[in-house]
Formats: C-alpha cells, structure tokens, sequence
C-alpha cells in the first residue's frame, strides 16, 4: 500500500484554526474595553414639591431617593437670599435619622406673607452636590 503526500487536510485545519483566533482575539478585546468602561453614574431620583402656604415656604419629598437633612435649601424672596439646611426646619422627630425621607417636610416661616412675591428655590445634596430641584414660584 502506497500513500501519498497530499497537503489539503493540513490548510484547511490550519485556516479554519486560524478564523477561530482572529474570532476569539476579537472577541476578547471587545470584552475587555466593555469591562473597563466607565459609565456614567445614573442620577439620583428625588421628587421634591415645594408650595407656599401664607407665610410659610414648604418642600416635601414626595418620593424617590432618601436626601441627607443636610442638604442645602438655597431661597431668593423678592432679592433677598438667605440658605439654611433642610434638619434646621425640619420636625425634630423626622429629622433624627439625618435622612429626608418621603412625607417629611421642610417649613420654612418667611415672617410675611408670601402672596404676590418672586421665588426662587434651589435644593442641593450636600453629600452628591447634586440639584435636586429648581424652581421660580409666583404665588
């Protein structure tokens, strides 16, 4: 018996091995540049509604993220600005835990009415430095 030398097997292994690296190489480079990508970090989710009730500036956190008391209420009435954080108006039972949770409410007394008067209002997180709301009321 006579075998003879045939070279056809061997480049067919040889290119089908060699489409399977260039498929894994592609593969694993496309894996390591989405593990190390760095997404950006989602925005905290707070619902914040702010009213005015005669002399008194009200925010309630109606849901979401939970705020730290320590947030930041920054307050324009009429040109006259003033910030103070959210524990210093706060009732004291809610603000024990240092978190502003929902139902809880920050009331600020303005001393005057509040009718017919320019607002703005800024909340900000001190912990995220986030802006949580942002608003120009008009009553």
């Amino acid at each position: 018996m006579v075998f003879e030398k045939s070279e056809e097997a061997v480049s067919e292994i040889i290119g089908t091995l060699l489409l399977l690296s260039i498929t894994v190489g592609i593969f694993g480079l496309v894996y390591v540049n989405v593990l190390n990508y760095n997404f950006p970090e989602s925005k905290p989710a707070t619902q914040l509604i702010t009213s005015i009730e005669d002399d008194l500036f009200v925010v309630e956190h109606i849901g979401g993220n939970e705020l730290t008391t320590d947030s930041r209420i920054y307050l324009e009435i009429n040109g006259t600005k003033m910030n103070f954080t959210a524990k210093m108006f706060m009732d004291p039972a809610d603000a024990a835990d240092d978190k502003w949770s929902i139902g809880e409410q920050v009331i600020y007394p303005a001393g005057t009415s509040l009718t017919a008067k320019q607002i703005q209002a800024y909340i900000i997180d001190e912990t995220s430095q986030f802006m949580y709301s942002t608003g120009l009321l008009i009553p």
